[in-house]
């Protein structure tokens, strides 16, 4: 019997100690799951109540998210770097009394102050659990000096919602009476009001001395440095990208989710030229419309481009709003590599994330500017110095480290990890910013090397995440995993639109010299018989669309194309009209040609392999100009036999039949001399070219440049080849 209890009893312990694992292996995994969400958010200046339910809304979303913690919260009142101020009591306790309650539920709430900052801004300020300013900040002044006192409630407010070591300092910036004094309790410093130093509350504190920088009789304004000695400033931190480093916070944007929820996916590809930023800015103005809140980016372009206008991208990127002017969250997805100026869109977007998988060989890369910069056509066009001008101006912007850009661009600098001695706080360095701090004071350490030099900064998608350049990693490069990440289940596809479409098409080796080929035999058809109209007209159109669909690609050097090819046009009517030399006319046969050819390209071509590329494309457009001949020939040899079609050549109603003849067989050099001298009359008006009836036969004629009215007597005055000049007789 005693075997059987025995047995049990071991048969229980088993269980239990399964069950205790059990339990323990679940509640791991499930702490394992919960995911910890930090933010920054910009309190707008002055402080509004729309503001604030704003602010409500997007911290209380993800607060409601299963599985997720509201870890830290950075509130920066200076938005810009400016000065902040409100008079708004009522709002600002909003604001206060949510922050005090985030606290108190567990967030870490951070005041961030970058410049002065006074009036009831103060309230919400000190509602955070930490204070952290920069150099140039400051916090007090409640109320005016001259004014009167606050509302006892609204005294008493402030003194509980600040932390209780500091109520005298508090009290200081909105009554001027306030006598701070400095003690000891349990072996912490207090500030109170020396006041109140009889009363019972205080009996436990000890060495109470006045605290003597304070001004009497004025409210106090306490600088960065004064309120860093009264340890009300938790610790000093000079930007926003510091603060990143500190709190471990994504700084990059504010999002503001107080709408429905609704996303769609961008697909980024091919250079970025004008025709890309023109397709994205279509597709980005088509999600808002749609009020969509946040956009996908998938970056799958090889990278290459103009970096003027990827900044211009990334401008737009950055400061994407909605038609209610709240900021659209931009997600950045790198499933392979960002290449050079992808990297730009990518860093000015809201969010990053990038493909892990499970061989490091195989992560994403950000970065890479190696291939872009050894480019002659980047250095000489001056875009490296552009972006290196202006990226760092991005990157702050966005609350990242402005030397990131350096190493993207600079392949000969060394950017170490460091971390400060005194104040933990790390961050990244040049090699010779941190032998400059060095040099005196030992306050910095190296704890690694994210940079050597002799090559271009690129990261791997772990060194992103660890820069917190990544929001998101994943784990398959399957778009479902990017969309899991924030809550999607679907999204809309963004198509481009149906102008990009189009555009793209006409730009096709093959569709433009069909349009060269009609556009110069129309054209060739009008100067020929003028009066014809429709070739004309067919020829502007394929110019038009031919110019238009280049436009979208061509950059500035496209005013060139369009200026070369019409004063080859230009030099080719004065040849037929005017001065016939055969000079004239090559010319315009060459710029016309070479117009053309420089509306396909963004710049002048530099390698050998751009000008071979940029000589087949005038081969194929010259070709094109061949054609255009034998299809003005054939016309002129068909069209006047075509029902209909003949009914487009001018000539006098009575004579139809024989003009339609004549234009069939167009004289030649013997036919053209043998008509010097010969005296008809216009049968169209001259203008200065027409037709005039000669020897009983319809030929086309130009006069010496003025205008001859129909039924006007002329003579022939000059042949040269087929060229027949006319002049009034009598």
């Amino acid at each position: 019997m005693l075997w059987k209890i025995g047995a049990l009893a071991r048969v229980g312990l088993l269980l239990a100690i399964i069950a205790g694992a059990t339990s323990f292996g679940v509640s791991r995994l499930q702490a394992q799951d919960i995911a910890k969400e930090s933010l920054f958010i910009t309190v707008p200046n002055p402080i509004t109540g729309t503001a604030v339910e704003q602010i409500k809304s997007s911290l209380e979303k993800i607060r409601t998210q299963p599985n997720t913690r509201l870890d830290t919260v950075v509130f920066d009142f200076n938005p810009e770097e400016k000065e902040a101020y409100s008079n708004s009591y009522g709002v600002c306790y909003e604001l206060a009394n949510y922050i005090r309650d985030l606290g108190l539920n567990g967030t870490r709430t951070v005041a961030f102050l970058q410049n002065k900052t006074t009036g009831h801004t103060v309230l919400p300020a000190i509602a955070c659990t930490e204070l952290v300013m920069s150099d140039n900040a400051s916090i007090g002044q409640v109320i005016d000096s001259k004014a009167g006192m606050l509302q006892k409630e609204q005294l008493d407010y402030y003194l509980q919602v600040g932390r209780k070591e500091f109520e005298g300092l508090i009290q200081k910036m909105l009554d001027k009476n306030t006598e701070v004094v400095r003690g000891t309790r349990n072996q912490a410093t207090i500030f109170f009001d020396g006041r109140k130093k009889n009363d019972p509350a205080y009996a436990n504190v000890f060495n109470v001395q006045p605290v003597a920088e304070m001004n009497p009789g004025s409210v106090e304004l306490y600088t960065a440095n004064r309120a860093r000695t009264y340890g009300l400033c938790t610790v000093s931190l000079p930007n926003r990208a510091q603060v990143a480093e500190w709190y471990g916070v994504n700084l990059r944007g504010d999002f503001n989710p107080n709408r429905p929820a609704k996303a769609c996916k961008i697909d980024v590809a091919g250079a970025i030229d004008t025709a890309f930023r023109d397709k994205l800015h279509r597709q980005l103005m088509e999600a808002v419309r749609r009020k969509e809140n946040t956009i996908f980016l998938i970056m799958n372009s090889d990278g290459g481009g103009d970096a003027k206008i990827a900044y211009e991208v990334a401008e737009e990127l950055s400061n994407l709003m909605d038609s209610e002017k709240l900021p659209i969250r931009t997600v950045a997805y790198i499933p392979q590599r960002a290449p050079d100026l992808v990297s730009v869109l990518a860093l000015a977007c809201s969010e990053i994330v990038m493909f892990k998988g499970s061989q490091p060989e195989n992560e994403a890369i950000l970065g890479d500017f190696e291939n872009y910069l050894n480019n002659p056509n980047v250095v000489d066009g001056g875009a490296a110095d552009f972006l290196k001008k202006n990226l760092p101006v991005l990157l702050k912007a966005r609350g990242l480290p402005e030397i990131l850009a350096a190493g993207l661009l600079n392949k000969d600098l060394e950017i170490y990890r460091v971390k400060n001695q005194k104040t933990g706080a790390r961050t990244l360095m040049s090699k010779p910013e941190f032998d400059q701090k060095n040099a005196d004071a030992k306050d910095w350490i190296r704890e690694g090397t994210l940079k050597q030099p002799g090559n271009y900064l690129k990261l791997n998608a772990t060194q992103a995440k660890e820069l917190r350049l990544a929001t998101h990693l994943v784990e398959n490069r399957d778009f479902k995993d990017v969309m899991g990440k924030y809550g999607f289940e679907d999204v809309r596809d963004a198509q481009p639109h149906w102008l990009d479409n189009l555009a793209a098409v006409l730009r096709r080796t093959e569709v433009s010299a069909l349009l060269i080929l009609i556009g110069i035999a129309g054209l060739i058809l009008e100067l020929k018989v003028p009066g014809l109209t429709i070739p004309g007209i067919v020829s502007a159109i394929c110019f038009l669309l031919f110019f238009w669909a280049q436009s979208h690609y061509g950059g500035q050097i496209l005013y060139l194309a369009i200026a070369l090819f019409m004063l080859g046009i230009v030099l080719i009517g004065i040849e037929i009209f005017l001065f016939p030399s055969g000079v004239l006319g090559v010319s315009g046969v060459i710029l016309i040609v070479g117009g053309l050819g420089l509306a396909t390209i963004d710049h002048i071509p530099q390698t050998n392999e751009e000008w071979v590329e940029f000589g087949g494309t005038l081969s194929a457009f010259g070709g094109s100009m061949i054609g255009s001949i034998f299809v003005v020939m054939l016309v002129g040899r068909f069209l006047p036999k075509l029902p209909f079609a003949n009914r487009m050549v001018l000539v006098p109603p009575s004579d139809k039949t024989d003009a339609d003849a004549d234009l069939a067989q167009l004289p030649g050099v013997e036919q053209a001399v043998a008509l010097l001298g010969a005296v008809g009359v216009a049968t169209s008006t001259l203008r200065p070219a027409g037709l005039a009836k000669l020897n009983d036969h319809y030929v086309d004629v130009v006069t010496e440049g003025d205008f001859i009215d129909v039924g006007t007597p002329v003579q022939v005055i000059e042949v040269e080849g087929t060229r027949i000049v006319v002049r009034r007789v009598g």
